[in-house]
């Protein structure tokens, strides 16, 4: 009779721990939560992100798998002597010859100062443009021009600039006359260390017209200069 106590109750007990042993095991081999990864990976953040930065400092560049891309060179980050210009003003002066109808050759003098509306060097712009011719008789000439600086190549401060300039002259040696004059030309420029600037106008066709008294006359002119300058 004891015995038969003794064994109902083992096999209670037995009953009792059971379910509570299997679902210990199930939990056991139960995946972790989303929340437990996270905040596993929450605690070991700082530590990868402070070996990180003690990488970067060692080697000077970015850590990480993802390459970093490099910034596509610019024009104006050019370092060569003849570099895109940045100065949208310039002033010049040249000197040359002109030959007209009518009225021979001259030695011809030339200052120019003007801007650029675009900020730099390229693009139209108008200046104020002063001219002196000396031959038999002296002539003082003055207008506007409007041009617009061509640049072949964007990282090379070299400009192609066709013009049109209208304005009047002073000419005479005894008399002084009024001549209204206007012409068409191109100018080759070439930009030094961006601050310096040489020219050249290989052609320039103008067109004169005054009245001598006897009524009005019209002149074809044309003129070559060489010129040097600063960009401002």
């Amino acid at each position: 009779m004891n015995r038969l106590v003794v064994s109902l109750c083992v096999v209670s007990v037995t009953l009792c721990l059971a379910p509570r042993g299997a679902l210990a095991q199930r939990r056991a081999l139960r995946p972790p939560s989303r929340a437990s990864v996270v905040a596993s990976a929450g605690t070991h953040a700082p530590a990868a992100a402070q070996s990180s930065a003690r990488q970067e400092r060692r080697t000077g560049t970015p850590s990480g798998n993802q390459d970093v891309a490099a910034p596509a060179p610019r024009a104006s980050d050019s370092t060569g002597v003849i570099r895109p210009s940045t100065h949208p003003a310039w002033l010049t002066g040249g000197l040359g010859f002109g030959v007209g109808t009518g009225g021979g050759g001259e030695f011809r003098l030339s200052q120019s100062l003007g801007y650029h509306f675009s900020g730099t060097g390229a693009g139209p712009g108008l200046s104020l443009e002063l001219g002196e011719g000396i031959s038999g008789a002296f002539r003082f000439a003055f207008g506007g021009r409007f041009g617009w600086d061509i640049q072949p190549s964007a990282a090379h401060g070299i400009y192609v600039q066709p013009n049109v300039t209208v304005g009047m002259s002073l000419v005479g040696a005894q008399q002084v006359l009024a001549v209204f004059e206007t012409s068409v030309g191109v100018d080759g420029r070439f930009v030094l260390n961006d601050r310096v600037m040489l020219f050249v106008r290989p052609l320039s066709l103008g067109l004169t017209v005054a009245d001598f008294g006897a009524g009005i006359a019209a002149g074809f002119r044309y003129e070559f200069l060489l010129g040097a300058g600063v960009t401002l």
